[in-house]
């Protein structure tokens, strides 16, 4: 089995004796094989790489999945089996990921080069007759402080995350309708608000121990509500956290007229196992207080920490 984009397809050669999948966001987007005469079958589908439907964008469904399935042992006999989208790293890594998995091979090297539709590979998993492994719940516990449209974009960004077992705890400090108010308009059971009864006002407010403690993952972290993430944010720190205790990414950082800095760098890039933000209670609240809590945690961590040389988190 191999992936290849739309431009590979359409321009080079197949590796032999092929049946291909070739999936796009729309008919009109279907590739073009320029090496037909190493086609021995052709399964076409019509899907976008998104969570939610709207207009044209059409999400993975069960039938996509069992289309995929009948086809690949439609065709087991074929030399090769390519799996062509758009670029070459969305749906066809999903679908190299849960065909891989129900052949009884390893996906760990795919799904850790976290671009796949993680969707769609649990859809190709059930149609194979396998049962995907239960994602993790991660909790984020986030300091909510500004306006409610700062507040919103980071609900939005963290809507968009490919693991979908994610909780947010928003902690106000102090009476805050608007924040109330937003929630409940987004109607998402993954996020809670806390609403403390005085304002406090400092940099990393005393509640930050008030949204850890309230925190039901096996995963915890925290962040403020004008940070954002990217949609692997969770994903590829989860995989992280296989062999370690402590999970940093790289992160883009407006103090520092948005150059990327290392992993670790500042509060929300980071994600610990709940047994080691039990161990640490939150002590400061001043504005070096993120470092010393982080510090703390990776001194606690040890060996166990890992760091993610990419930038999956936005500190606004």
């Amino acid at each position: 089995m191999r992936t290849c984009s739309r431009h590979e397809i359409q321009n080079g050669p197949l590796p032999g004796p092929s049946a291909v999948i070739c999936m796009a966001d729309s008919a009109g987007q279907l590739a073009e094989i320029r090496d037909r005469g190493n086609v021995v079958a052709r399964l076409d589908l019509v899907f976008h790489d998104a969570a939610e439907g709207f207009q044209m964008v059409a999400p993975p469904t069960e039938e996509h999945a069992r289309k995929i399935i009948e086809f690949a042992r439609a065709n087991a006999a074929a030399p090769f089996l390519v799996i062509q989208c758009q670029v070459g790293v969305g749906r066809s890594q999903a679908v190299l990921a849960g065909l891989t998995k129900i052949a009884g091979n390893d996906p760990r090297e795919v799904l850790n080069r976290g671009t796949y539709n993680r969707r769609l590979y649990r859809k190709v998993l059930e149609a194979g007759g396998h049962t995907p492994a239960a994602e993790p719940l991660v909790s984020l516990a986030v300091r909510v402080k500004y306006s409610p449209e700062r507040l919103q974009l980071f609900l939005l960004s963290m809507r968009r995350q490919r693991h979908e077992n994610g909780e947010v705890v928003a902690v106000t400090d102090g009476p805050n309708a608007a924040a109330v108010e937003l929630v409940g308009q987004m109607g998402d059971r993954r996020v809670r608000v806390i609403e403390t009864p005085k304002a406090l006002g400092k940099w990393g407010h005393p509640y930050r121990q008030v949204g850890l403690d309230a925190c039901r993952g096996e995963f915890i972290s925290t962040s403020n509500d004008d940070n954002y993430y990217v949609p692997g944010y969770l994903e590829q720190m989860v995989n992280a956290l296989r062999d370690a205790d402590l999970a940093m990414c790289k992160l883009l950082h407006n103090y520092f007229a948005w150059e990327i800095c290392p992993a670790g760098t500042d509060l929300g890039s980071w994600i610990a196992r709940a047994e080691l933000i039990r161990k640490v209670p939150w002590k400061g609240d001043e504005f070096t207080s993120d470092q010393d809590y982080i510090k703390t945690l990776k001194a606690l961590a040890g060996e166990r920490v890992a760091a993610i040389e990419k930038a999956l988190f936005v500190h606004n």
